[in-house]
Protein backbone atom coordinates (compact mmCIF):
# COMPACT_ATOMS: atom_id res chain seq x y z
CA UNK A 1 0.00 0.00 0.00
CA UNK A 2 2.63 2.32 1.04
CA UNK A 3 5.02 1.82 -2.53
CA UNK A 4 1.05 2.89 -4.11
CA UNK A 5 1.21 5.93 -2.58
CA UNK A 6 5.53 6.47 -2.89
CA UNK A 7 4.72 5.85 -6.89
CA UNK A 8 1.66 7.83 -7.65
CA UNK A 9 3.63 10.77 -5.88
CA UNK A 10 6.67 10.60 -7.92
CA UNK A 11 4.47 9.51 -11.07
CA UNK A 12 2.60 12.54 -10.31
CA UNK A 13 5.71 14.86 -9.54
CA UNK A 14 6.85 13.61 -12.51
CA UNK A 15 4.69 14.24 -15.24
CA UNK A 16 4.19 17.85 -13.52
CA UNK A 17 7.65 19.02 -14.03
CA UNK A 18 7.56 17.26 -16.97
CA UNK A 19 4.54 19.19 -18.36
CA UNK A 20 6.07 22.42 -16.70
CA UNK A 21 9.08 22.18 -18.88
CA UNK A 22 7.68 20.66 -22.45
CA UNK A 23 4.83 23.74 -22.00
CA UNK A 24 7.46 26.67 -22.80
CA UNK A 25 9.34 24.26 -25.46
CA UNK A 26 5.83 23.08 -27.08
CA UNK A 27 4.90 27.20 -26.94
CA UNK A 28 8.54 27.96 -28.94
CA UNK A 29 8.14 24.64 -31.56
CA UNK A 30 4.67 25.81 -32.67
CA UNK A 31 5.50 29.48 -32.99
CA UNK A 32 8.25 28.84 -34.86
CA UNK A 33 6.36 26.22 -36.81
CA UNK A 34 4.00 28.87 -37.27
CA UNK A 35 6.27 31.38 -38.65
CA UNK A 36 7.91 28.66 -41.34
CA UNK A 37 4.54 27.96 -42.30
CA UNK A 38 3.32 31.66 -43.19
CA UNK A 39 7.09 31.75 -44.82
Amino acid sequence: MEWGWFVRIVVGDFLFIFEKLLNPFQKLLSFQFIQHWLN
